[in-house]
């Protein structure tokens, strides 16, 4: 069987288009039963908006509170230690975040060179000992 290149899953993800499981997996290096399908990037779609700020606001959590700069996901269900990488849609690696401190982590929206991701769809892989998950993250500013 031949593997699914990274450009044509990351097209598959940004249209929406469900990857068959043995494919992803295949493109994964992993195999059915590992961590595929179960790491989670909340909020998704990510929204700066008034909606998003008076979420943040009614329900005391500033961790997503746009307004007092905590422009932030978080990525659960993650095995430790992992590494979490998140790409363009392109392909280009836009930051690598190590995860040692447990199942869930933030991303502060922030590339390895210090600028803030502009609007966009962004696809992220984690990579463990017990395998690899890749997912779509939405960024709207």
């Amino acid at each position: 069987m031949k593997q699914a290149g990274i450009r044509h899953v990351f097209f598959a993800l940004c249209v929406g288009l469900a990857l068959p499981a043995l494919a992803s997996a295949a493109f994964a290096g992993a195999s059915a039963d590992s961590i595929a399908g179960k790491v989670r990037v909340v909020p998704n779609p990510w929204c700066a908006s008034d909606q998003a700020q008076h979420y943040a606001k009614r329900t005391g959590n500033s961790l997503f509170d746009v307004k007092n700069g905590y422009s932030r996901v978080l990525f659960v269900n993650l095995p430790n230690p992992c590494t979490i990488r998140i790409y363009t849609v392109d392909g280009d690696l836009v930051r690598t975040i190590e995860n040692t401190a447990g199942s869930s982590t933030t991303w502060d929206l922030i590339t390895e060179s210090d600028q803030a991701v502009t609007t966009g769809i962004y696809v992220w892989t984690v990579d463990s000992a017990v395998g690899r998950d890749v997912g779509k993250l939405i960024i709207i500013r």
